[in-house]
């Protein structure tokens, strides 16, 4: 992602690192609010893994039990990716079991529908 129009420097690393795997559309006008002019956004959009709670593609990397890598964080469902799969298993990182994440989802739709992710 190559943001046009803006400052280089600790600005443009931290929307870069906020807007991981964001698409360009909605990219485009969260930064014309904040700067407050025409803003074209181009290049591709990080390729990010689904999550195996939600569904969003915002993770980095696949959790990994040799190595012990991967701990991502979803920035939509807050789930924590440890490893575990289950539905019903409720992991020492995270703080319900995730078919508890998805009833959460499913309850509070309105807080958690974004169009940010593919």
């Amino acid at each position: 992602m190559t943001l046009m129009h803006c400052e280089r420097g600790a600005n443009e690393e931290a929307i870069q690192v906020l807007c991981r795997g964001v698409t360009n559309g909605f990219l485009s006008p969260v930064c014309e609010a904040i700067l407050g002019g025409r803003v074209e956004v181009v290049g591709e959009a990080e390729v990010l893994l689904p999550w195996p709670c939600c569904g969003h593609r915002t993770l980095t990397e696949l959790y990994d039990s040799v190595v012990r890598t991967g701990y991502d964080i979803c920035n939509h469902c807050r789930w924590e990716d440890d490893g575990i799969v289950s539905d019903s298993v409720h992991g020492s990182v995270n703080k319900a079991a995730m078919s508890q994440y998805r009833e959460r989802i499913r309850e509070e739709s309105n807080y958690f529908y974004r169009e940010k992710w593919s």
